[in-house]
């Protein structure tokens, strides 16, 4: 498994699927690398929560049904995160 992602590449992911040039499922394919690794090092740690949430930004209410969290709740995971990341610093 690769190392935990840089707060940088974190902040990228939000900032593109909140652009739209990066999808969801895209996004959720990236977190899953460590979010779904039963080997996986990372404590828990602003960097784990952001992608556990980003891992979770593409559940649907159901087939061809909207998505469970809007892009209003993604940009408060994003403002979550930089807030923590500052006070981490």
């Amino acid at each position: 498994m690769a190392a935990s992602p840089h707060p940088v590449e974190v902040e990228d992911m939000f900032q593109a699927v909140l652009a739209g040039t990066l999808s969801r499922e895209d996004a959720d394919h990236w977190a899953g690398q460590w979010v779904y690794d039963a080997d996986s090092e990372i404590k828990p740690s602003p960097i784990w929560l952001a992608l556990t949430r980003l891992a979770d930004c593409d559940l649907r209410h159901g087939p061809n049904l909207p998505y469970l969290h809007s892009a209003e709740q993604i940009a408060e995971w994003f403002e979550d995160f930089q807030k923590a990341q500052r006070s981490n610093v």
